[in-house]
């Protein structure tokens, strides 16, 4: 990329007009993907689903989109343009910097379970160890219980590696943004 073609799309705040709909494209799938694995959590909460390994797979599922949704707003990496850009997007869909969504922990916890897990093996945690998922609420979580994964729906909370993360508001959040999107698309103008 030449200097002059960085300093274009500098000047456009990341994103050059004609390559928005791939931007807003990327945002509303992802923002899809995630309404859609709460509708199935919702569905298998209501028709009484005790496949308790499903049901806190949706919810993972649908928070690990809300992670990556989240770097179209807050990258991760600045490569010359991602700050802009995400500043531009935030700027569109309404987003201020004390949202939910650019906090880092759950994304974090989602994205690199692998390391997390090793580090919270390597401490040799006691006690009962709960290795399959759990769906109940977190009251019942007494010491010495650990838990691997579990969601709590009337909390709207998910438990991983013993760290518990509320999701209501993130949620939202993704419906929000889902609508938005949809209506810029809609309109063609943000």
């Amino acid at each position: 990329m030449s200097d002059i073609e960085l300093e274009m799309i500098k000047k456009e705040k990341g994103i050059l007009p004609m390559f928005e709909p791939f931007y807003l494209e990327s945002i509303v799938h992802t923002a899809d993907r995630a309404n859609a694995a709460f509708e199935r959590f919702d569905n298998a909460l209501i028709s009484g689903d005790l496949n308790k390994g499903l049901i806190v797979a949706n919810i993972q599922e649908a928070l690990t989109h809300i992670g990556e949704l989240s770097r179209y707003f807050w990258p991760a990496r600045d490569n010359g343009i991602s700050i802009p850009r995400g500043e531009k997007l935030r700027e569109a869909f309404g987003l201020r910097d004390d949202s939910l969504l650019k906090d880092r922990k759950l994304r974090d916890a989602l994205e690199h379970f692998d390391e997390r897990l090793d580090i919270y093996l390597k401490q040799f945690p006691v006690g009962q160890l709960i290795t399959t998922p759990i769906v109940g609420s977190i009251e019942s979580l007494v010491p010495p219980m650990r838990v691997f994964r579990m969601v709590d729906p009337a909390r709207s909370t998910f438990v991983i590696l013993d760290e518990k993360y509320e999701f209501g508001a993130l949620r939202e959040i993704n419906k929000n943004v889902l609508i938005r999107g949809q209506k810029i698309l809609k309109d063609g103008k943000s």
